[in-house]
């Protein structure tokens, strides 16, 4: 299937050439659609190089400040973050935040996600302090501009709950982490991978609070689920 879908993509992005040129919007979406099957798929220098060629011909053919532009710096960190290129994916982040402050505004839905994401790599870093903060502007904006529940909130809560886990601060990271969970379980299938990760860092504190009965279903179901 994803083969195919690859193919398809491709062709897609051959027909978009033909009619517009290479310097256009619509090429460069159908670029950025070829590129996210690619990067579900491992490939991520060919991901890469795409996403590069996207992000030039946004900067080319849409205004400073175009949310787009700041969703192909965004998508470039996210590839050099799975790389394992830590400081190139966090400039790439913090252009995404330069960018949408020009455009959008940083304290938009989309000034959040990117915010999150760099804190997502702080944490990963072991940045600990840095990657709080962050997580915590990102969540603020999100209580504030989205509905209560929302899948990028979700996302926000998970992180900052891991983080204070990981920090030790499993008291403050337990509501947290409920909320999190209440959120992807109304908004998602309860197979779907996301409520595992969620289940699973819930557990985890659970259990570092001392509560066995309660952290053991979770961890057991989260684990049978993402094996």
């Amino acid at each position: 299937k994803h083969a195919e879908a690859e193919s398809a993509a491709r062709q897609a992005l051959d027909i978009y050439r033909s009619l517009y040129g290479d310097e256009h919007q619509r090429v460069a979406l159908a670029m950025g659609d070829l590129a996210s099957m690619l990067l579900a798929q491992g490939k991520l220098v060919e991901a890469e190089r795409l996403h590069r060629d996207v992000l030039a011909i946004r900067e080319r053919v849409l205004v400073p400040g175009h949310i787009e532009i700041a969703s192909s710096y965004n998508s470039l960190g996210q590839i050099l973050e799975q790389q394992g290129r830590g400081a190139s994916s966090e400039q790439m982040y913090r252009r995404a935040l330069d960018v949408v402050a020009k455009g959008a505004g940083v304290d938009s839905p989309e000034g959040a996600v990117f915010t999150a994401n760099l804190g997502g790599l702080l944490l990963n870093e072991g940045r600990l302090a840095e990657a709080e903060k962050a997580m915590r502007v990102a969540l603020e904006i999100q209580r504030r501009r989205l509905p209560a529940l929302h899948a990028s909130t979700a996302v926000t809560l998970t992180t900052l709950g891991i983080l204070l886990t990981r920090s030790g601060r499993t008291t403050d990271a337990e509501p947290i982490l409920a909320e999190a969970l209440k959120i992807r379980t109304t908004l998602l299938d309860s197979k779907h991978w996301a409520i595992q990760v969620t289940r699973s860092a819930y557990g985890d504190c659970l259990a570092k609070l001392g509560r066995p009965a309660e952290a053991e279903p979770l961890l057991t179901t989260s684990a049978e689920e993402l094996s």
